[in-house]
C-alpha cells in the first residue's frame, strides 16, 4: 500500500402530466407496495442495484452471504425469479446494473478471489464475463453506465494506492485511468455522463473529509472540492439534468445530517440540507424525475426505518417508505417513465432483499 496515504402523513399527491394520484396508506407516508424478493438468499455487500427494462419490469443484482454468488432477480407477472451470474470468485459486495439498448441487462461487479473489476452482459441463458482491470484490489464502490453506443464507463476505487480510478469499454478494448491519486481518495464513488457521453465522478476524499467532483473534457480531468465543511462527503450519489447540471445527494458524517449540494453550469455550488432528524442519510440514492426535480432514497440508522425524499418548488417532502425491521440499508433507486420510484434495499434483522414501489390510482 501506498505509504504516503492515510488511512406526513401525504392524502395525495400528484404525478406532473401523468394522470395518477399517489394515495396514502396507513402507517406509510404513502400507499407503499411492499415485498420480500428473495427469502433463500442472505444478502450482503456494500452495494445492491435495481434497473428496469423495456416493459419497466424491476431487475435487481445482489450479492447472497450464504454462497458468496452475484445474484440477478427479475419480477415477471408479479412474481420474482432468481438466477445466478457469477457462481464463483465471490463476487457481488460491489456491484452495479444497468440495461443497454437491446434490452440486455450489464453488470459491473468487483471480485474478491481475483481483487479484481468485472464487466458482464447476459447472452440467451448465460453471462458473459470481461476483465476490466486485475492490478490488484480494484474495483470496489464502484459505479457504470452505458453511453449511447452502449459501451460501459465505470468509476471505482484502488484499495491498493488508494486512488480514484475510471475505466471506458472501447471497439479495442478497456482504458483505464487514475483520476485522482491524491491523498486517500476515491471511495463512494458516483458516476454519470454528460450529454456528449463524458464521464463526471462524485466521490470521497477521505484524508480530508471533504466531498470532491472529477470530470473529464474528454482529454483531461478537473477536479474540485464541492463541500469541506466539516466531516463530508460519504455515500455521493451524482445526477446530471439536461442542462449539465450537477446534483449531489450525501452524508454529512460530522453531524450525520443527509446533505443535497447543486450546481448550475457556471455558477457556484448552492449546499442545502435534506434531512436532519437524526442520524440519516446512508446509502443515499439520487435520482431526477421527468421534471428534473431530485429524489432520493436514504436509511434513517437512529430509527431504522427507510426513508424517502423528494423536491417540489423548492421545498423538500420527506417520507416514510418502510419500518418493518432494520430496513433501508444498501438502497438503490430508479423511476419509471411515469415518475413512479422502485425501490431495492435490505431487511437487516434477517439480511433479506426487498422491493418497494408505489401502487397508483388513476383519477
Amino acid at each position: 500500500m501506498a505509504s504516503s496515504k492515510k488511512t406526513v402523513l401525504l392524502q395525495s399527491v400528484f404525478l406532473a402530466g401523468a394522470g395518477l394520484v399517489l394515495s396514502s396508506c396507513g402507517k406509510h407516508a404513502l400507499d407503499w407496495q411492499i415485498a420480500f424478493v428473495d427469502k433463500e438468499s442472505k444478502v450482503n455487500g456494500h452495494m445492491l442495484s435495481i434497473a428496469l427494462d423495456a416493459q419497466e419490469q424491476p431487475h435487481i443484482a445482489y450479492c447472497d452471504w450464504n454462497t458468496y454468488q452475484l445474484k440477478y432477480a427479475s419480477r415477471q407477472e408479479g412474481k420474482w425469479s432468481t438466477q445466478t451470474i457469477i457462481a464463483d470468485g465471490n463476487a457481488g459486495t460491489y456491484n452495479k446494473l444497468v440495461f443497454d439498448k437491446g434490452g440486455k441487462p450489464c453488470v459491473a461487479y468487483f471480485e474478491w478471489k481475483s481483487k479484481a473489476l468485472y464487466f458482464a452482459r447476459q447472452q440467451g441463458a448465460q453471462w458473459k464475463k470481461e476483465l476490466v482491470d486485475d492490478s490488484a484490489y480494484v474495483g470496489a464502490y464502484l459505479d457504470l453506465k452505458l453511453d449511447a453506443k452502449g459501451l460501459a464507463h465505470i468509476s471505482y476505487f484502488d484499495w491498493t494506492n488508494y486512488d480514484l480510478k475510471y475505466a471506458r469499454q472501447t471497439e479495442k478494448g478497456w482504458r483505464r485511468e487514475t483520476v485522482d491519486a491524491k491523498d486517500y481518495v476515491g471511495m463512494f464513488t458516483s458516476l454519470a455522463l454528460d450529454q456528449q457521453g463524458r464521464p463526471c465522478i462524485a466521490y470521497l476524499d477521505w484524508t480530508n473529509q471533504d466531498l470532491k467532483i472529477a470530470r473529464s473534457d474528454g482529454a483531461s480531468w478537473k477536479i474540485e472540492v464541492v463541500d469541506a465543511e466539516g466531516k463530508v462527503g460519504m455515500f455521493p450519489s451524482l445526477a446530471l439534468d439536461h442542462h449539465g447540471n450537477m446534483h449531489i445527494a450525501y452524508v454529512d458524517t460530522g453531524n450525520w445530517h443527509l446533505k443535497y449540494a447543486y450546481r448550475p453550469r457556471g455558477q457556484e455550488w448552492m449546499i442545502s440540507t435534506i434531512d436532519t432528524q437524526g442520524d440519516v442519510g446512508r446509502y443515499a440514492f439520487l435520482v431526477l424525475d421527468s421534471q428534473e426535480e431530485p429524489q432520493v432514497s436514504y436509511f434513517d440508522y437512529t430509527k431504522k426505518h427507510f426513508r424517502y425524499a423528494r423536491r417540489r418548488q423548492g421545498k423538500w417532502e420527506r417520507m416514510l417508505v418502510d419500518m418493518e425491521g432494520d430496513v433501508g440499508a444498501f438502497s438503490s433507486l430508479v423511476l419509471d417513465s411515469r415518475d413512479v420510484p422502485h425501490l431495492a434495499y435490505c431487511e437487516y434483522n434477517h439480511h433479506l432483499l426487498k422491493y418497494a414501489t408505489l401502487r397508483l390510482e388513476r383519477r
